[in-house]
């Protein structure tokens, strides 16, 4: 920028200098007319005055010449630099938009997702396996109820059970004393039997 802006304020300089010595030319050149001798229609001019006026215009060309040469390399150097600006601009362009695809997107098995889809698979994974969890742990406890019940019922069946077998037990305890007893009288009515023959 300060580059360009010194390369405006010299060729102001330079136009205003080169208007400056375009006028002194012309004035000179007025100048020698006016006091020139007039023979018929033709001016009369002396060589001295003449050559003066040439080598001036010469003078006034190489530095004119020179000026352009100097413009015309300050604008080589300035477009030089213009194109490492724009370089530079094309470099940080494409650094912010990788670092934009950097901040918004995330790689995720060798392919760039963006982070809102990431975020929102996220979620729903995170969410699924919530649900998972949930669904078990409420299973279990179901389960866990279910179990508690039929423990319960077993307990009672066994109870039941034991109770059974014992009363069982009992009464063929019982029928067996009975039976021995029936046994002990039938031997006994056979004795008295033969005892009696």
């Amino acid at each position: 920028m300060k580059h360009i802006i010194s390369l405006l304020f010299l060729a102001a300089v330079i136009t205003i200098s080169k208007a400056d010595s375009t006028q002194n030319l012309l004035q000179k050149f007025k100048t020698i007319q006016q006091t020139s001798q007039t023979y018929k229609d033709y001016k009369v001019i002396k060589m001295q005055l003449l050559n003066s006026w040439t080598n001036e215009i010469d003078h006034f060309l190489s530095s004119q010449n020179e000026s352009i040469k100097k413009l015309q390399e300050e604008n080589l150097q300035l477009k030089k630099q213009l194109e490492l600006f724009q370089n530079d601009l094309a470099a940080t362009k494409a650094n912010l938009k990788n670092q934009e695809i950097v901040q918004t997107h995330v790689s995720f098995a060798g392919f760039d997702v963006h982070k809102n889809t990431w975020l929102i698979f996220c979620g729903i994974m995170i969410s699924a396996a919530i649900a998972a969890v949930s669904f078990f742990v409420i299973r279990n406890q179901v389960l866990a109820v279910k179990l508690s019940h039929k423990k319960q019922e077993l307990l009672g069946v066994s109870s039941e059970y034991e109770n059974l077998k014992q009363r069982s037990l009992e009464k063929q305890m019982k029928l067996s004393r009975e039976l021995q007893n029936e046994r002990n009288k039938l031997e006994q009515l056979k004795l008295e039997m033969r005892q009696s023959f």
